[in-house]
Order: C-alpha cells, then structure tokens, then sequence
C-alpha cells in the first residue's frame, strides 16, 4: 500500500501522469474501503482536496482527486519515465495561465537534445538501451536516484555504448551482481580510467556507496 507524500503513477485516460499521494483511506458516501487522495503536477484533477464539502487533503484547484487502488502505478518502463518527465501538456498549461490572467509561454526542449536526463523518484524498473539511444542519444548525465531498478549489471548493459558519462543512483538498493566476470568494484574502478563503461564519475550516496561495497 502506498503512503501519504510517496510520489506514485497514476493511469488517467490513456496516460501515466505522476501525483503526490495525500490521503489514504475511507470517503464517506463511497461503499470502498480505500480511497488513495492524490495531487497531480498538472490541473488534470476534479478539486482541491474535498469531497461532498469535506476537506480530505490540501492542494490547489483542480489538481485534486480520489482514485483506487487499481489505477496506481507501481511499476514504469524508461520510456514511459521520459514522456511524463518530459512530454508537456501545453493545453493545460495555458488553461492555467488563462485562470491566472496571464500568458504562458512554453519553451521546450526535445528529449532528443537533453544532455542531462533525470527520473528521479519514477517507479521505473528497467532500463533499456534501444530507449536511450532513440529517445535521448545525446544524453551524458542520466540520474535514476530513488527508482526500483534492482541491479548494476542491468545499468551497465543499458548505458554501455551510448552517450552517458555521468550516473547518480542515490537513494537506492542495487545488487552488485558480476559483470562480465567482473563485480561492480572492479566495473567502478575502471570506469575512473576508461570508456569502456563510464568515463567520468558514478555519483551515489557515500553510504550506499560503502554499503555496497562491503556486500562484494
């Protein structure tokens, strides 16, 4: 089950839109017995938290709404990290411009451009080279903090060869299973002086760091 402040997908017509958890539980007048109170990132919600002139959770107006259980997501593929992250909806943007009496402009910036890329906090459970290199080959900086991706190897075979020379992984839990014949020690020591995996740094927490190291 999911807690209130966990950052969750949510399927909403024919999309994945990502949401803030704000209440989870009971709605009085619905026969179900858990309701998950959610706060999306765009005006796509039904209120601001309240339900028949009860007020369940806070947030702004029209960002609010109850959904069950069965419309969340617990698990994402990269692509479909990159469209939420990334693929905005300029229709709604400007409806809210329109509300705040005031002009929006939107200035994007194609996926195929971005030179730094981050699904942090996304539920994404794999990763996938054909994604990367045809969704953002010019990638050099991809950040997978706090994503259930489950280990190294799986990170290796998926940045090896493309663009990525910069990699943060805090926040997380990685089996440092063998690649290659090599653990992941030997794969972080050589990406320092080569190509081969990672030219430049693999940034992660200094505890997780020590952490994984004493499991090798």
């Amino acid at each position: 089950m999911v807690a209130v402040g966990e950052k969750i997908g949510v399927r909403h017509k024919s999309s994945i839109q990502m949401a803030t958890v704000a209440y989870v539980g009971k709605i009085e007048g619905r026969p179900e017995e858990c309701w998950i109170g959610v706060s999306y990132v765009e005006p796509i919600g039904k209120h601001d938290g309240t339900h028949a002139g009860k007020r369940y959770f806070e947030c702004a107006q029209n960002f609010g709404s109850f959904v069950k259980p069965t419309k969340i997501v617990d698990a994402m593929t990269l692509d479909e990290a990159l469209v939420s992250q990334y693929e905005r909806n300029t229709a709604l943007e400007e409806k809210v411009g329109a509300m705040n009496s005031s002009a929006i402009f939107v200035i994007e910036t194609p996926t195929t451009e971005l030179r730094s890329v981050s699904i942090t906090d996304f539920p994404v459970v794999s990763l996938s080279k054909e994604t990367i290199l045809q969704k953002t080959p010019k990638c050099r900086h991809l950040d997978i903090s706090n994503t259930k991706i489950e280990n190294w190897k799986e990170v290796h075979e998926a940045i090896e060869g493309t663009q990525i020379r910069e990699l943060t992984a805090s926040r997380m839990k990685l089996h440092s299973k063998r690649i290659e014949n090599r653990t992941f020690q030997e794969l972080f020591h050589t990406a320092i002086h080569s190509d081969n995996f990672l030219s430049g740094l693999l940034w992660m927490s200094k505890k997780h760091f020590q952490s994984s190291s004493k499991a090798l």
